[in-house]
Order: structure tokens, then C-alpha cells, then sequence
């Protein structure tokens, strides 16, 4: 920033101080709103993964349950 002279230089430097600060103020609001949306956007991905792994994995018991009639179930007939 170039040195003004006076009165005129206090208060450029003054509203250029506030521009900066507003700026960085504004800055780290929109950086927590994003790192916020990235993190619950990786964890409901994480979510639904780990849910969809566990569906096919009870599912696939289930059909092994299914074709693969127990030793009671010998037994019986």
C-alpha cells in the first residue's frame, strides 16, 4: 500500500485495516461452512456405505440360511 500523507492516509489505511479484517472474517466463515458441509458429506457417504456392506452381508447370510438347510432340519425328515 502506498503512504499517504495526513489525515487522508490514516483513513485510507484505517478502511483498508477494516476491508482486510471484514475479508478474513468473511474468509473463515465460508472455510468452517465448507470444511462442515465436506465432513458431513464424507460421513454420510461413510454411512451409507457401511450400511449398504452390512445389508448384502446379512442378506448373503440369509440366503445361506436359506439354501443350506441345517443339521435339525436332517434330523426331522
Amino acid at each position: 500500500m502506498v503512504a499517504l500523507p495526513g489525515r487522508y492516509g490514516q483513513v485510507v489505511f484505517y478502511f483498508s485495516y477494516l476491508y482486510d479484517t471484514g475479508s478474513y472474517f468473511i474468509y473463515s466463515i465460508i472455510m468452517k461452512i465448507k470444511e462442515r458441509l465436506a465432513y458431513n458429506f464424507l460421513v454420510t457417504k461413510l454411512h451409507s456405505i457401511i450400511n449398504t456392506t452390512f445389508w448384502w452381508l446379512k442378506s448373503a447370510f440369509q440366503l445361506k440360511a436359506i439354501v443350506e438347510p441345517s443339521e435339525q432340519h436332517d434330523e426331522l425328515f
